[in-house]
């Protein structure tokens, strides 16, 4: 597993959050920034909500550790987007309030066991 000693921080695999993250960490070496699925804001109805690609993240973002990333892609967003209808041309779900609040739960035990 993951050495987790020097680890500086936690971040989503959202371009967002990494761009914020790897700035920060120019302030920080040598520790390391750490993406993880579960640190993310609530999976939304938009394209926008999505993550890129692990490999297109970790080419852009190479100061970031991306070996805790379960899936190659948004696999969370593609779930809830599978079969759904367009109202207007947007899509109308979104992740569910009391997944939002497991994965968050999920991610805090995740953190506190390090």
């Amino acid at each position: 597993g993951m050495d987790s000693s020097n680890v500086g921080g936690v971040t989503a695999g959202g371009s967002k959050g990494l761009a914020t993250n790897q700035q920060q960490q120019q302030h920080l070496a040598p520790l390391r920034i750490v993406a993880h699925e579960g640190c993310r804001e609530r999976i939304g109805p938009n394209v926008c909500d999505k993550f890129r690609d692990v490999a297109l993240q970790a080419a852009d973002f190479p100061g970031v550790d991306f070996s805790l990333m379960q899936h190659a892609s948004d696999e969370a967003w593609d779930a809830l987007h599978s079969a759904v209808t367009h109202d207007g041309g947007c899509y109308t779900v979104g992740e569910e309030e009391a997944a939002t609040e497991q994965r968050a739960l999920d991610f805090y035990r995740w953190l506190m066991s390090r």
